[in-house]
């Protein structure tokens, strides 16, 4: 691992880019916050016998507390890229992922 602390970092986030409607159906719920991250990789860590303690506790722990952590939609992304450029490889784009998203929901 890199000599880098997580807490002298000027800035660190962790997003998760769905689509709005999933973020207004409540799909993802409490699952992008802090407490619950940090509990679901301490239960992943447990189920490895331990062997991660150190990483989780030297790493993890303080990774987790300095970032930001938010759930941003790909629309207001593509909202805030349209205001330096057209956006339109990325629009392209972001129809593409709808369309497979919706193939695999009808699944």
């Amino acid at each position: 691992m890199g000599a880098r602390q997580p807490e002298t970092m000027e800035s660190l986030g962790f997003y998760v880019l769905p689509p709005y409607h999933q973020v207004q159906s409540g799909v993802f719920g409490d699952l992008v916050t802090e407490p619950t991250i940090a509990t679901q990789v301490a239960e992943r860590v447990h189920q490895l016998g331990g062997v991660h303690a150190a990483w989780l506790e030297q790493w993890f722990e303080p990774t987790l507390a300095a970032a930001h952590i938010e759930l941003l939609s790909w629309e207001r992304l593509l909202a805030t890229i349209r205001g330096f450029d057209s956006g339109a490889e990325l629009d392209e784009f972001y129809e593409r992922c709808l369309q497979l998203n919706t193939r695999r929901a009808a699944r």
